[in-house]
Order: C-alpha cells, then structure tokens, then sequence
C-alpha cells in the first residue's frame, strides 16, 4: 500500500519541528507525491493525493490562505504544509476550522528549517516505499507462475507481512468503458484508487497489474470479505454508469502453496462474470464454468461443440430455419412454450410446431441426458465464440 500522511510524518516533528495544527481526520490519506506551491491559482500538475508546501512569499498577509486551501482540496490535494516566517506570520481560525471540519491536515514548519531538506526526506520515502511495493508485487509473481522458486518470493514476502501460515484471498478487477477495457493513465489512477479505498483496512494487502488485471492480494481476509471490499470499490471508485467492473474473487487458501491455483481460479471468476454481465462472481458460483474454463486445449471444447450443434446449424442454414436459437431460449427457460413464444414474438403453436420437428428431425428425446448435453454445448459456444 502507498504511504499514508501519519506514516510519513513519523517522527518528523523531532527532526523538523513539524506540527499538526488541524485536520486530524486525513492523516490516513495516501500521499502521491510532494509539491511546493506558491501562486494562489493551483496549478494544473495535480493529479490529486500530493501533499503541499508553501512559504507564502508570493502573498501578503494571511487573508489569501483560505481560498488557497479550498482550492488545494478541490484539485485533490491532501494536506499543507505552512512555512511559517516573515510570509506567513499568523494562521487565521478560519483556517483551521475549515481544515478540521474537512479533514485536510494543516501543518507547520519553522522559517529556520530548510524545506528542501523535507522535501527530499518525504520524496525517499515514498519511492523508498514504492520500491518495497514493487518488490512484493515481484515475489507474488513469482509466487504464482514459478512457485517451484522459493528463494524469489519467501523472504520478500515475509518482510512485507505476507507469511506462510496466513489465509489468503486473491482478487482480479477489470473495468469497462465503452466496451473497452480502461488502460493507461486511467489504469494508474485506478491502482491508487484501489489503495485509497482500502486504505483502512488494517490486513496486509498487496496491489499490481498482470495481465490487464489489476490484481489484489490479502492475507487474513475471508473471501465474503472481500467481496464486501469489491462493493466498496464499485461504489467508491465508479459511480458513473458508463463504467463497467468486473471482479472475479477465489476461495480462500491457506499458505503460500495454494495460491498459483488461487490466480487461476479468480481468472476464472472473472471471466465468468464477463460472460454473463454480472459485476461480481466467486469462484464458489462459478458451476460449469469452473470446469469448462479449466481445459486448457479448447479444441476439446470445439470439437463437443461442433459434434452436438453441427447438425442443428447446418439443417438452419440449408433450410433458412431458426432451430438452434430456438433451442436454446427453450432450455433457458426450462421449457416453457408460452416465454419462449414470449421471447421469440411468435404464436405458442409455431414454439411448438418447432420444437416437434427438433426432435423429429435430430432424434431427440429432450430428456435429463440430452438436456445436460445441449446446456453444455451452448455453454461452450458463450466461452468459445463460435
């Protein structure tokens, strides 16, 4: 996770006399980066959770620092650094109080200590954290596609608090936006939104990108907790409808060993959630789907395919009849004539003038076995596009 404002402030106020004057509430905001600001229009660089500082050398008096701290908040910044000395002598209450009642921490550094000096600790500490970040990302990797290679992911994960006697749950998100999946810049953005949200959670979790997924990792979390957290995402993170998530969730596994097969499980959560349009699936839920996704060689699903439909779509296309699509909105609604001519917009006569012929012209029975081998067909057909 990336650095929250409490973590980075530790033991600064020894070292640089830094003050918490108001905005206790945000300190566990995540810190992107660190600014200094001067001009009262905030710039345009922000991409929101900088942390900033300011002498106040381009202002005079104090009347300016209300409207400068509305605007950072408004351009997403998540905490002020005051340089207090011949610029800013005195903080108005009205300051404070708006830090307080919005939880954007306020603080205060002596004119005598150097903030170049603060500068350059808090921008090592952050890439200093980002690098443990990428590290643990590494091991993980490692972890699930070469997990014959302890030697690349014990230690690493250990540091980060990812120990081998720990549950784990493996989470998988994609998003939609316009019937195409959100990269670049915006992917970013999302992976620090990501760690935003769950910044409360007090278990460690480890966030990265695979295979355009973004993958979330947690240790000591159930996955009907997690599922909770992937609501928490969509309501936090996606407000607008236009985006679509889909989140595919595993079981939850005990130790290191398992989890190789806790990434292939939530792949094929996911992919069972984009099937069928829902937003959130568990590996739990994922009926057939678990085992069809699990063949490797999908020419062993082509060819039950085509050896269960082929007739059907040959006699439709030699005959211009709609037999195939008939059959199927009749299993989808557990043989109801009167959906099916619902459906369809045809007379329930013609359903079944239709369906006799089906099993006239194929030879079947529409009994438990031939049931189960069309639903699994149809299935196949979603998973294989064909």
């Amino acid at each position: 996770m990336a650095v929250t404002l409490a973590r980075l402030f530790a033991n600064t106020e020894k070292n640089y006399k830094i003050k918490l004057l108001a905005g206790q509430k945000g300190m566990k905001s995540l810190v992107r980066w660190v600014h200094m600001v001067e001009d009262s229009e905030v710039p345009g660089f922000l991409h929101g959770n900088e942390l900033i500082m300011t002498t106040g050398i381009a202002h005079a008096g104090s009347g300016w620092l209300v409207e400068f701290v509305k605007s950072l908040r408004k351009h997403g910044a998540i905490g002020l650094i005051l340089n207090v000395g011949p610029y800013i002598k005195e903080i108005p209450a009205t300051v404070t109080q708006y830090c307080d009642d919005n939880g954007f921490p306020l603080f205060t550094v002596p004119w005598e200590i150097h903030l170049i000096d603060v500068t350059f600790d808090f921008c090592h500490r952050i890439i200093e954290n980002e690098e443990h970040e990428t590290d643990t990302a590494s091991a993980f990797r490692n972890l699930i596609f070469t997990p014959g290679n302890k030697n690349a992911y014990v230690q690493p994960l250990g540091k980060g608090g990812f120990h081998n006697r720990g549950e784990y749950t493996l989470m998988l998100i994609q998003a939609v936006k316009n019937e195409k999946l959100i990269l670049g810049d915006e992917w970013n953005n999302l992976k620090f939104g990501l760690q935003s949200v769950l910044r409360y959670v007090d278990k460690p979790i480890c966030i990265f990108d695979q295979e355009n997924y973004l993958v979330i990792i947690a240790s000591g979390i159930h996955w009907s907790q997690m599922e909770g957290y992937g609501k928490l995402i969509e309501k936090e993170l996606f407000p607008e409808e236009e985006v679509q998530l889909f989140i595919g969730i595993s079981d939850t596994v005990m130790g290191y060993n398992e989890l190789h097969f806790c990434y292939r499980q939530a792949v094929t959560s996911i992919s069972t959630a984009k099937l069928l349009r829902k937003e959130t699936v568990k590996y739990q839920d994922t009926g057939i789907y678990k085992l069809l996704y699990a063949v490797e060689e999908t020419g062993v699903l082509k060819r039950y395919l085509s050896d269960t439909l082929w007739e059907i779509r040959e006699y439709d296309s030699l005959h211009n009849t709609d037999f195939e699509n008939t059959l199927k909105v009749y299993l989808e609604n557990n043989g109801s004539i009167q959906k099916v001519s619902m459906i369809m917009k045809v007379h329930r006569n013609t359903v079944n003038y239709k369906m006799k012929a089906i099993r006239e012209i194929f030879g079947l029975k529409m009994d438990y076995e031939d049931i189960a081998r069309l639903w699994l067909a149809f299935d196949i057909k979603k998973i294989t596009a064909e």
